[in-house]
């Protein structure tokens, strides 16, 4: 009690310490304490405090301690300002002026703090030899939105591997599917870890089904094996008692309309039946099985109903922009507008791309007019997606005039200023004026404006330009957020420049495919070879330098089975069917990268039995 009443005379200040003199001299205890103070504070009495009595307190009535306010907000980075009742009773006015000076500088706390990335602990070195404060082995700044998407998502931090139950502890297979799970960035990996879980009956926790959701929802290519464990992975989330988050729902919506390459009406109504599922609390997928017909799901809540988002609902509306049905559009407007949430830029950037699908230039004008009005920049993702537009248009002028200003912004060119400031000012004012873009100094193409820039290119014949623009992407440097840096010969960390991908080859051999000019059967091979002076000339000699590049790629490079055919079918084309020189190439790539399987409807295991019949029954090679 003593304890209690040194400590609240001390925090209640000049205020108690005049009611007590008035009244009769003994200690007043609050019979509510300050919820703020530590209980330790009090576990440790001074005994000369309870003997002094009611001089104590007249003393402290003499000297008058500064009033001290409490914050009703306390930080957690504050630190305790008095230690003890006794450095309390000792120190008087003089230590509290004395923490007052050394009271440590405010912190203000973001009130939606962003989740910490992993750091690496290599030290850079500078050309002194001095260490510099530690970087990243990756690019992790946050960039705005005018970067695009990145194609290099940072990798998910792994969780603290917790301990097996004892029943399992001796079982190494599923040891190291524990340790998988726990720590792998693959979302095969964890699949397959968490079959083999399932297949010995060992409960998983929460937070590593909440983390197999976001491998499945980052996994690239998309596919429909995405959708199938999505949907798993949160129905088990739901049977442990456990909650689908919001952010976890869209990801359902979202896989459910890419499980195919062209997305259909029923594409559509598998995500709709989803957001259903969320908006009244049911399991995921219950909709879609009572509308299966199935008999054993019973439509009941178990959850409290979500309220979607506009990233739910800009989700809806991408999937119905993809299926071109202007019913399935309207009706994804009709959910937003009702919602009564105002538009992002995503929810323009989905509509033109329905606009362009289904060729409505005037739309599209419309649609970027809006973005402008709304004080909304249309970002690199947007100029990404109208290249494609004014491709299906023919309008490659107004693709080659986005480009020059997006290269001019990375690597300005230093002849001719003059003269090229007046020309990118005039494409500026054309590109405002009659299309409605704005392409401001510090946007430059990424990996996605190289990559469909290479695909217009080679799909309307103009292999020159798809050349240069693919020696642009392999000498500009990659400062995309998730990037890998490398160190210099000083030691710094640097960003590496941009490596060609399967994608861009596979739209090179698509071009050859359709550009070249076929060659009878039988051809002389000195024919099959003529060179001309146009580079434009889809030729075989062309084709093989472009293959030449194709085979410096590393080996672990996955080369899809359509980039892979492709490229048969551009020699057989530019070759006139050689079919000794196509088994040499075949037999290249194959001792080259990896293996994958086909099955034999494939085409590709069709075209492989017609150069090797003695592989016909085989799934593989």
């Amino acid at each position: 009690m003593a304890a209690k009443s040194c400590i609240q005379t001390v925090e209640s200040g000049s205020s108690t310490v005049k009611k007590q003199e008035k009244e009769k001299p003994h200690i007043v205890v609050n019979p509510k304490p300050p919820a703020t103070r530590p209980r330790r504070m009090v576990a440790k009495p001074r005994t000369p405090t309870v003997e002094s009595g009611s001089s104590t307190v007249k003393q402290q009535a003499k000297e008058k301690p500064p009033h001290i306010t409490a914050d009703p907000n306390p930080r957690a980075t504050r630190p305790t300002v008095v230690k003890s009742c006794t450095q309390a009773v000792e120190s008087g006015p003089s230590a509290v002026k004395k923490q007052e000076k050394e009271k440590p500088p405010h912190i203000t706390v973001d009130p939606k703090p962003r989740a910490t990335r992993p750091q690496s602990r290599t030290p850079a070195v500078s050309s002194t030899g001095e260490k510099q404060e530690e970087q990243k082995p990756y690019i992790t700044a946050e960039f705005p939105h005018h970067v695009g998407r990145t194609w290099r998502p940072l990798p998910i931090k792994a969780l603290r591997v917790r301990p097996l139950p004892h029943v399992f502890s001796r079982n190494d297979q599923v040891i190291r599917a524990w340790t998988v799970l726990h720590e792998t960035t693959s979302s095969n990996d964890a699949w397959k870890a968490y079959a083999i879980l399932n297949e010995y009956a060992v409960p998983v926790y929460l937070g590593v089904l909440h983390r197999m959701v976001r491998l499945a929802a980052r996994d690239r290519p998309r596919a429909s094996a995405e959708f199938t464990r999505l949907l798993e992975i949160l129905k088990q989330i739901t049977f442990s008692g456990g909650k689908v988050y919001l952010h976890e729902w869209n990801a359902l919506i979202a896989a459910a309309g890419r499980r195919w390459r062209k997305t259909s009406v029923r594409q559509y109504e598998t995500a709709l039946s989803f957001f259903r599922d969320m908006t009244k609390g049911q399991t995921p997928g219950t909709t879609l099985a009572i509308d299966a017909g199935s008999s054993d799901v019973e439509e009941k809540t178990t959850a409290e109903p979500l309220v979607p988002d506009i990233y739910t609902y800009t989700t809806l509306l991408g999937i119905a922009a993809r299926t071109k049905d202007p019913k399935c559009l309207h009706h994804a407007r009709m959910l937003l507008e009702r919602s009564q949430i105002p538009p992002n830029r995503f929810t323009h950037l989905a509509l033109v791309t329905y606009f362009s699908a289904v060729s409505q230039p005037g739309a599209v004008r419309s649609t970027l007019l809006t973005l402008e009005r709304d004080n909304m920049e249309l970002g690199l993702d947007g100029i990404n997606a109208l290249l494609s537009v004014y491709s299906k248009n023919q309008r490659l002028d107004l693709v080659t005039m986005i480009y020059r200003l997006l290269k001019h912004n990375l690597t300005p060119n230093l002849e001719n200023v003059e003269e090229e400031t007046n020309r990118l000012e005039e494409y500026r004012r054309q590109l405002r004026i009659e299309e409605f873009i704005v392409v401001p100094d510090y946007l430059v193409p990424n990996e996605a404006t190289y990559t469909s820039l290479i695909q217009i290119m080679t799909y309307h014949g103009r292999l020159s330009t798809a050349l240069r623009i693919f020696a642009d992407m392999i000498t500009a440097p990659n400062t995309e957020r998730g990037a890998f840096l490398t160190r210099d010969a000083d030691g710094v960390l640097r960003p590496t420049p941009y490596t060609p991908t399967p994608a861009i080859f596979r739209a090179l051999f698509l071009g050859f495919r359709r550009h070249a000019k076929p060659l009878k059967d039988g051809a002389p091979l000195e024919l099959k070879k003529r060179d001309v002076n146009s580079p434009d000339e889809w030729t075989l000699s062309n084709l093989q330098r472009v293959f030449d590049l194709f085979m410096s790629m590393p080996p672990t490079v996955q080369v899809g089975s359509s980039a892979f055919y492709w490229l048969i079918m551009a020699f057989q084309t530019t070759s006139g069917n050689d079919k000794e020189l196509l088994c040499n190439v075949w037999r290249q790539v194959e001792g080259r990268f990896r293996y994958f399987t086909v099955g034999q409807e494939n085409r590709l295991y069709k075209l492989k039995v017609s150069l090797f019949p003695e592989t016909a029954g085989r799934h593989w090679w």
